[in-house]
């Protein structure tokens, strides 16, 4: 392991280390790259300017600023790494939600799952819900349905189970 890097009293992050861009925010015109950093009861986010420089800014779990950054040495440089692998280990669910049509009595929908092993081989379900249905519900998603035609679903995405991945 090589030297550490100080980012708060009790945070160090190791030379070499490679940690996740999560999102990416805009500070005074600059856009910043938010990092994490896994500790031992929680994470933070630090925010990374495009140089790779630290910039003033870190997060904490529930999004609010943390204060107290002290940076050893003070030219530290992070390197934006391209990976374009799927993360396996992460959890995550990529899935696609298709429209196919209306009937007299349902809208029709059509979920397809896919696995980080194998993307080209999606699991498929066909969603039936009520025509008047002011709102459609699956797993973690739930829609606020505004309009349907015979050619076209207008809604509103009210949950998308994001929000308790991005915290946990």
């Amino acid at each position: 392991m090589g030297p550490l890097v100080k980012l708060l009293p009790s945070v160090y992050v190791a030379k070499g280390a490679q940690y996740p861009i999560v999102g990416q925010i805009s500070e005074d015109g600059e856009n910043l790259y938010l990092v994490q950093i896994p500790l031992l009861a929680t994470i933070i986010r630090i925010a990374i300017k495009e140089d790779g420089s630290l910039s003033d800014i870190i997060l904490g779990r529930f999004d609010e600023k943390l204060i107290g950054m002290d940076i050893v040495p003070s030219n530290t440089l992070f390197k934006v790494m391209n990976d374009t692998g799927i993360d396996t280990k992460a959890g995550y669910t990529n899935f696609e939600m298709i429209f196919t049509g209306v009937t007299d009595q349902s809208v029709n929908v059509l979920y397809r799952e896919y696995s980080a092993k194998d993307i080209t081989k999606p699991s498929v379900q066909d969603l039936t819900y009520p025509r008047d249905a002011k709102i459609i519900r699956f797993r973690e998603i739930k829609l606020a349905v505004k309009q349907v035609t015979n050619e076209k679903i207008t809604y509103t995405v009210l949950e998308d189970g994001l929000k308790n991945r991005l915290r946990n």
